[in-house]
């Protein structure tokens, strides 16, 4: 009977084992090679709105980090690329100290498993972005919300730029490199690896002055 026990014992442990290295490897497969896979994608959608500009559609966008100086040189891992889903009436802009009411969705970029990209963050309630069955979250530039802020406790740069650009009821899809986001580090939490690119779907519903 005790090798018995000890046999199911052993039999488990091997199982448990297996199942972690099955998922560790798994995970691996999932982000291999993410910063170069993460860059291409970024450099594409970039190519891809700079041909569609060309061909007069304004409803792509460039924006240079909020804090930089256009007279300056930079790269373009210092700009996110906004495509303009839906123009708003409104012709109020944020501040970066004001607080915002949006509709938000983040994901990364499409990977084995999650095709369309996997979401990190959703105030939606489903994926199809319904308005009607969202619900709204107030941001701020104190990092209340740290699922959308970096290390420094205020906004990534990415989605900060993008908001103090929208005006109350735009709707916009917005791609952030690494860059302007977590800047090469993980969250864990959020199950964000090193060097992602994040997309944003963004409703910028009210804002309130602070």
């Amino acid at each position: 009977m005790k090798r018995l026990l000890l046999f199911i014992s052993w039999g488990v442990l091997l199982s448990c084992m297996l199942t972690a290295c099955k998922e560790e490897q798994e995970e691996e497969n999932e982000f291999a090679d993410w910063k170069n896979r993460n860059e291409l994608f970024f450099n594409n959608q970039y190519t891809y709105a700079k041909e569609m500009m060309g061909q007069g559609d304004d409803s792509w966008k460039f924006f240079l980090k909020w804090s930089f100086n256009e007279s300056t040189e930079h790269t373009l891992k210092d700009y996110i690329i906004v495509k303009v889903l839906e123009e708003g009436k409104g012709n109020t802009s944020p501040l970066y100290t004001d607080q915002v009411e949006v509709f938000i969705q983040g994901k990364l970029i499409p990977s084995t498993t999650f095709t369309n990209g996997y979401i990190f963050y959703n105030s939606y309630n489903d994926n199809n972005m319904n308005p009607s069955t969202a619900s709204s979250v107030w941001l701020s530039a104190d990092g209340e919300d740290e699922a959308l802020s970096g290390k420094s406790g205020t906004y990534i740069d990415g989605l900060a730029t993008a908001l103090m650009y929208m005006h109350i009821g735009d709707h916009w899809q917005v791609y952030v490199p690494y860059t302007l986001a977590y800047n090469g580090s993980s969250r864990q939490e959020l199950s964000i690896p090193a060097y992602s690119t994040l997309i944003f779907d963004i409703r910028l519903l009210s804002v309130k002055r602070q």
